[in-house]
C-alpha cells in the first residue's frame, strides 16, 4: 500500500527529531567531557568527537572496553 503525503510527512518529522534527539545528546556528553577535563577552551573539537564515539557505542551496544553490553545469561562472573 503507497503512503500518503502525511505518511511521508510524518516519517520525515521522526526522522528530524529523532537526529535532533541525537545531536542534543551528542552536545550535552561533549560538555561533560569538557567538564570532566577542568573545563579547559580550545579541545572542542576533541570533545565532539569524543562524545560521537561514545554515544556510537552505547548505541551499539557495547560498553568503552568494547565488550557487548547487551543482556547476559544469568550467569555472574568474576575476574581474578
Amino acid at each position: 500500500m503507497a503512503k500518503g503525503r502525511n505518511g511521508r510527512i510524518r516519517e520525515y518529522t521522526q526522522l528530524v527529531g529523532n537526529e535532533y534527539d541525537r545531536e542534543e545528546r551528542l552536545r550535552e556528553r561533549a560538555y561533560q567531557i569538557w567538564e570532566r577535563e577542568g573545563r579547559k577552551h580550545g579541545d572542542h573539537e576533541r570533545h565532539w568527537e569524543e562524545a560521537e564515539a561514545e554515544l556510537g557505542k552505547e548505541e551499539s551496544g557495547t560498553d568503552s572496553s568494547g565488550r557487548s553490553s547487551g543482556p547476559s545469561d544469568g550467569r555472574e562472573t568474576t575476574e581474578a
